[in-house]
C-alpha cells in the first residue's frame, strides 16, 4: 500500500465497539497465515494472508479515514505464543 500498511481485513461497522471515550479491548489470534480478529471478547471476522509469514514481527496501527483531530491512546500492547 502506499502509507507502508497492508489491510488484510477492511473496516466493518459492529454494535460490539464501545462508544467514543470508552475503552476497547482488540484481539488478534493468529495462526500461520490466519488470523481472527476480536473487539470486547467478540470475534468480528477473520481472514487468511500469507505476505509477512516469515517475517517475525507484528504491529498495531489505529487510523481515521475522515474524523477531524482524530485520537487514539493504548493503555498496553501484549502477546502470547501459544502451545
Amino acid at each position: 500500500s502506499s502509507n507502508g500498511t497492508e489491510t488484510i481485513l477492511e473496516y466493518t461497522e459492529s454494535d460490539v465497539i464501545n462508544p467514543t471515550d470508552q475503552p476497547n479491548r482488540i484481539g488478534v489470534l493468529a495462526n500461520g497465515s490466519h488470523f481472527e480478529f476480536y473487539i470486547n471478547g467478540v470475534k468480528v471476522g477473520e481472514a487468511d494472508d500469507s505476505t509477512y509469514l516469515d517475517a517475525g514481527t507484528y504491529g498495531f496501527v489505529t487510523m481515521s479515514a475522515g474524523t477531524v483531530n482524530f485520537k487514539t491512546s493504548v493503555d498496553s500492547l501484549k502477546y502470547w505464543v501459544l502451545p
